[in-house]
């Protein structure tokens, strides 16, 4: 009972850290980009792919940066204002920093239900900050 009262408070803590980091911040304004729709659960992968350098030398470490690699041209994502080199700062509402390489991955493959948005954060170099809505609609 103790040791799960001692790794509750630890776990409090480093969340209390992370959110008084977050506020420090400044936060950028970020354009807000058309929605595109994908018809069904999943974003296909020949339509977008994304990179990423990990902290560490195994994809279960942190990310140190991710990037969009592919963009299928003339795809939703393409027309939305995704494009090759983009850095991906944001994935459904989460900041890829505290995610790992198998934790990106996984998330961007995953099954979205129906009528869910998925927000990307995007930054092109030199340029501001912009915010792409996924909607995934029925077939």
């Amino acid at each position: 009972m103790k040791i799960r009262l001692a790794l509750l408070c630890l776990l409090s803590a480093g969340c209390l850290v992370a959110a008084s980091k977050e506020a420090k911040e400044p936060k950028e304004p970020t354009l807000v980009l058309p929605t595109f729709v994908v018809l069904g659960t999943r974003i296909p992968d020949s339509w977008l792919e994304v990179s990423w350098e990990c902290k560490g030398p195994f994809p279960i470490d942190r990310i140190k940066r991710a990037w969009i690699s592919k963009v299928q041209s003339d795809s939703p994502p393409a027309r939305a204002g995704f494009k090759v080199g983009d850095a991906l700062l944001v994935m459904g509402g989460v900041s890829v920093e505290t995610m790992t390489g198998f934790s990106l991955q996984a998330n961007l493959k995953r099954e979205h239900e129906v009528g869910t948005k998925e927000e990307f954060v995007l930054k092109t170099a030199g340029e501001e900050k912009r915010t792409v809505v996924i909607v995934f609609e029925n077939k």
